[in-house]
């Protein structure tokens, strides 16, 4: 009876032991798929990655009438940071799926800073988010292009993503679906990543 016992012991913990090889077995390609971000259709061809990825600059550009900021200013979020203008007809199009966007993830600690080039600023961009019901994202002026030069931005629109230690990760050139499933799962996956220790 004891010889019984044992043997069930044994056939219980060998069991035990092959589930578990089994259950890793399972996680373990998923997490391997979750390594790496996840670019998929036309937006996922048209994105550049950066490796390394570059520190921000601390250039200023204004937020609302006055208010002097930087993207030092939004650590620990993160960012997508698109140049463009109203007289851009391209950039007029995606402002409405960018408004979507950071509505969207705003609750996650997701931000869109759309920087306006308009060298009439506020007095031109105030209407357009007006008439566009633009009610998510501030308003952000660069009249004088100092932070577009800064940044190296060669067109509009432009559009750069900045993870939350203030790192430039990539960037797309020209328009894209903001507010695509595809560009969601990018912002998701940066979102995903806790900040390193130490790090603030």
């Amino acid at each position: 009876m004891h010889k019984n016992i044992a043997i069930g012991a044994t056939i219980r913990g060998l069991a035990a032991v092959l589930f578990g090889i089994a259950v890793i077995a399972t996680v373990q390609p998923a997490a391997a798929q979750n390594s790496e971000p996840p670019l998929g259709g036309d937006f996922g061809a048209n994105f550049t990655f950066f490796e390394p990825p570059i520190p921000a600059p601390p250039t200023a550009f204004t937020r609302g009438a006055e208010e002097t900021v930087s993207l030092r200013d939004f650590k620990g979020e993160v960012v997508l940071v698109n140049f463009w203008a109203t007289w851009c007809a391209p950039c007029v199009a995606e402002m409405p799926a960018l408004n979507r966007l950071h509505s969207d993830l705003a609750s996650q600690g997701f931000r869109v800073i759309a920087i306006s080039q308009d060298r009439r600023g506020l007095g031109v961009v105030q209407p357009f988010y007006d008439d566009l019901d633009l009610d998510a994202m501030g308003i952000y002026l660069d009249p004088k292009g100092v932070a577009a030069r800064e940044f190296e931005i060669k067109g509009l629109p432009t559009t750069l993503l900045v993870d939350r230690r203030n790192r430039i990760i990539g960037m797309l050139q020209g328009p894209a679906e903001w507010d695509s499933e595809e560009s969601k799962a990018l912002m998701q996956f940066y979102l995903d990543q806790p900040i390193p220790a130490g790090d603030g």
